[in-house]
């Protein structure tokens, strides 16, 4: 028996080699506390002007603090998609307009290129391209990709 990883199909480009974190996250300091390693989660809140969470915060206040972090992921012109491994991971940038097909281990999955295809707009390469420049990411033409990842 072989083993299995997930199938991802996606729009964007990749921005790092194996086991490298995006430049744009070097100078980002984790929610989760010193010494771990930040993700695009940890830029969106600081960038939103949202703090981290704190030793006595109460569960209305962390209730709270969460709906809005959630609401500015959702709006946030780009996400990273995490490929090859766990252990290993490697980063496609994408456009957080276009969505991101995935098939689980095991479970193929049917996707409507199409539809797909119409989720690329002007207005999101646009969205996407102007963040790349805010964030010195170099712009490469964002692409289809298939990649896989086993985590």
């Amino acid at each position: 028996m072989g083993v299995s990883t997930n199938g991802i199909l996606c729009f964007g480009f990749s921005i790092t080699e194996e086991d490298e974190q995006p430049e744009f996250l070097e100078n980002v300091v984790s929610h989760w506390g010193e010494g771990e390693q930040p993700e695009l989660s940890d830029l969106i809140y600081h960038e939103a002007g949202i703090l981290p969470p704190h030793d006595n915060e109460t569960e209305e206040q962390s209730s709270a603090r969460w709906k809005v972090q959630r609401e500015a992921e959702k709006v946030y012109p780009v996400d990273l998609v995490h490929h090859c491994s766990g252990d290993y991971p490697m980063y496609i940038l994408v456009p957080r307009e276009v969505p991101v097909h995935q098939a689980n281990r095991g479970f193929p999955t049917s996707i409507d290129l199409v539809a797909a295809s119409y989720s690329v707009t002007p207005e999101v390469l646009g969205k996407f391209q102007a963040w790349c420049e805010a964030h010195d990411v170099e712009w490469q033409e964002p692409e289809w990709l298939l990649c896989s990842y086993w985590g």
